[in-house]
């Protein structure tokens, strides 16, 4: 009879069929965890989430949804948790909802690991000061009260280790055997840059903004394509759109057939961008603003990326786009680093590991 495994409930603040950047990474991580435990992700509901979580549970992964507005999700989150009886819970970077859950961990026994992906406070800050400092004072009594906290920058380790000593550096992973090189594109003179979206949401919304009023300073030979969501695309012959890719593969294939990737927000996420890891991880360079690559820890400008300032970034790219040997070096050493750093089997075994041993914890507690 085979042992029976750890049950590791993975809890999603946002619904799972949505794809964003916290829900990109809740999918890589319950990849990842279901080769070793029993896991089951819960999360808030939308519409198309049957059809996902169906597609889930194929793969041995339970669903749990839970229709509920943002601000009663952390209610739902609560009721949820008992039903399930875990030896463990993930959060995903959900504040509110790892709050609400601290008094029924210490009541149930299970271990409760934060994961934190960016830095919120800091994030919220560059808006609102007192938001700032009300998300500083949560991130600080999260920090103290998990069981374990997973950062996913060396910045955001640096503030949570001063809370907790059980915080552990694993960063964002990348599969590198879906976002691989591919064939290089014989485009002539010109160049296809890309953007990724969604472009409706506060952090991307700038780079669409970007692009319209710096069009006219791009070199004409520059064509441009809009990845994602894009509910008001803007109207140029140098301008197309794939609007959403439902699949990874369909995405990573898109990602292949850029010359770059253009990444200019104006605004800190304080954790690293899965799409400029996953454009590095393709051998596509990435131009990117010095907002984008915070979080970015081992970004090193003309060597494995382009890092310059917002009023440098047309001009820059504009010389060193049809510069191949410039472009040759930084495609081959993104693609070093992410292999380095940010791998998927790599990373998840360290993750992995700091489960097992937390979940065996909660199992003898």
């Amino acid at each position: 009879m085979s042992e029976a495994k750890e049950k590791v409930v993975i809890t999603v603040g946002y619904p799972i069929s949505v794809t964003d950047g916290t829900t990109v990474r809740a999918r890589q991580v319950m990849e990842v965890l279901r080769k070793r435990f029993d896991v089951t992700v819960l999360s808030r509901s939308a519409p198309g989430d049957g059809e996902y979580a169906e597609r889930l549970r194929q793969k041995g992964i339970d669903v749990v949804l839970r229709p509920s507005r943002k601000k009663l999700w952390p209610i739902a989150l609560v009721r949820s948790l008992p039903r399930l009886r875990p030896d463990l819970v993930y959060c995903e970077a959900d504040i509110y909802g790892f709050l609400a859950m601290i008094p029924l961990s210490r009541i149930m026994g299970f271990k409760a690991v934060y994961e934190a992906q960016a830095l919120a406070g800091m994030e919220t800050m560059q808006f609102s000061k007192v938001k700032g400092v009300i998300y500083y004072l949560m991130e600080s009594v999260v920090g103290r009260s998990a069981d374990a906290v997973v950062a996913l920058s060396l910045r955001t380790k640096s503030f949570f280790s001063m809370v907790n000593r059980r915080t552990r550096f694993i960063p964002v992973f990348i599969d590198t055997l879906v976002f691989k090189p591919g064939e290089r594109r014989d485009g002539g003179q010109t160049k296809r840059v890309g953007l990724v979206g969604p472009f409706d949401n506060l952090f991307n919304a700038f780079q669409l903004k970007f692009l319209v009023d710096n069009l006219g300073r791009f070199d004409p030979r520059i064509a441009f394509v809009l990845i994602g969501e894009c509910p008001a695309p803007p109207s140029s012959p140098r301008i197309s759109l794939t609007g959403f890719l439902p699949s990874v593969s369909e995405y990573a294939s898109a990602i292949r057939g850029l010359d770059a990737l253009l990444v200019p927000v104006d605004r800190a996420t304080f954790g690293p961008k899965n799409k400029v890891l996953e454009a590095l991880a393709s051998c596509v360079p990435v131009f990117m603003t010095e907002e984008a690559a915070v979080g970015l820890d081992f970004a090193e400008s003309g060597s494995n990326s382009f890092v310059f300032p917002k009023e440098e970034l047309v001009d820059r790219m504009n010389s060193l786009l049809f510069d191949d040997e410039a472009m040759a070096k930084v495609a081959a050493g993104g693609r070093t680093m992410v292999l380095k750093w940010y791998d998927r089997d790599t990373c998840g075994r360290e993750l992995i590991g700091l489960i097992a041993g937390m979940a065996e914890l909660g199992l003898s507690s």
